[in-house]
């Protein structure tokens, strides 16, 4: 019996190993056509802040953050803003909004945008919220209202956004 499975590794080893196999050869990258994604899951909202882990892979598709990190990294990269900076306590964060960035519809971003959606995520006063909604907000940022690591996000002016924060946050 030993002998027998002692063969069958040996064989399934060296079948592995056979001269001659090479893999394909990369095809150049073209622009179109249709990209499918596997999703753990059926995808049922696009709202970025309302997403469960289906419908977040999506959205991640859609929708652009301030930063992001670089490929195969943790160094943060400019998104939808060119710059940023952090007051030496970490509590208070300035962000300067890349120019020509447009929503879906042709309207600009702006910094009214980047608040609205932020304070859309932290209040509780929003009426569209049931049990479980805004997880991936309360993860980011520790919960709503009082208890969110964010105190106030402002428009300093068209392409200047100001996070005040409660604790120091970030790198």
């Amino acid at each position: 019996m030993r002998r027998i499975a002692a063969l069958l590794i040996a064989s399934v080893v060296l079948a592995g190993c056979r001269p001659g196999v090479t893999a394909p050869s990369p095809s150049p990258a073209s622009l179109g056509g249709v990209l499918r994604v596997a999703i753990p899951g059926e995808v049922t909202t696009l709202d970025p802040w309302n997403a469960d882990a289906a419908a977040l892979v999506a959205t991640r598709q859609v929708f652009e953050t301030l930063v992001a990190f670089a490929p195969g990294g943790y160094q943060l990269v400019p998104g939808l803003a060119e710059a940023w900076q952090s007051s030496p306590d970490g509590l208070r964060w300035t962000f300067t909004l890349r120019v020509g960035v447009r929503f879906h519809d042709g309207a600009p971003l702006d910094a009214a945008s980047v608040v609205a959606s932020f304070e859309r995520a932290r209040s509780t006063r929003d009426g569209r919220r049931g049990p479980g909604a805004f997880v991936s907000y309360r993860a980011l940022f520790g919960g709503f209202d009082d208890e969110s690591v964010i105190a106030r996000v402002d428009a300093v002016d068209a392409r200047t956004v100001r996070f005040e924060l409660r604790t120091g946050y970030g790198p």
